[in-house]
Formats: C-alpha cells, structure tokens, sequence
C-alpha cells in the first residue's frame, strides 16, 4: 500500500492476502506461499513497484494496486518483468 524509506533501504508496507494485518518487508524477506520480495524500485518522476518473485517467475506490483484475486499473490498477475531465455536443446551425438 505504500513505501517508506528506512536509512538507504526502502520498505513495502504490504498486505498478504489471507493475513489479518499488513506488514513493512523489505527486498530479500519471503511473504506466504514462498514469494519473495525480490526488490523495490523507486523511480523519480513514477510510481514505485515492488518485484516479487515465486517459482522463478518475477511479477511487478505498482504501489496501491492492491491484491490479485486468490491465495497466491502471483497467480494472476499481469505484468511479468523478466523471463529465462529458452535454451534450444542440442541432439545428443550432433556435430
């Protein structure tokens, strides 16, 4: 819901669905279901959006844009930020 600057980190207030309060996490800490707050971007001149990252999968949240549907936080999001390139598999015995 929002993002304070704590020394030269910033911290996420966030709410985890399911969880009865909200919380201040910072890059590095792992919230329900194994998704890990992978960093906090503060832009100048834009929003800030915290990277969450679960399943090797990295999804931006902008701040203030709530929850997605669901237990998972990342079930349904809809900007993902990076992907691992596809890696084309060689025969094996080819030259």
């Amino acid at each position: 819901t929002g993002i304070i600057q704590v020394g030269a980190e910033p911290q996420a207030i966030i709410k985890v669905p399911l969880e009865p309060t909200s919380r201040y996490v910072q890059a590095g800490q792992r919230l329900a279901n194994g998704v890990l707050v992978k960093r906090i971007e503060m832009n100048e001149g834009s929003d800030p959006v915290v990277i969450l990252e679960q399943y090797g999968m990295e999804v931006a949240k902008m701040v203030g844009s709530g929850a997605t549907n669901g237990s998972q936080p990342t079930a349904n999001a809809p900007t993902p930020v990076s992907t691992t390139p596809s890696q084309t598999s060689v025969p094996f015995g080819a030259t």
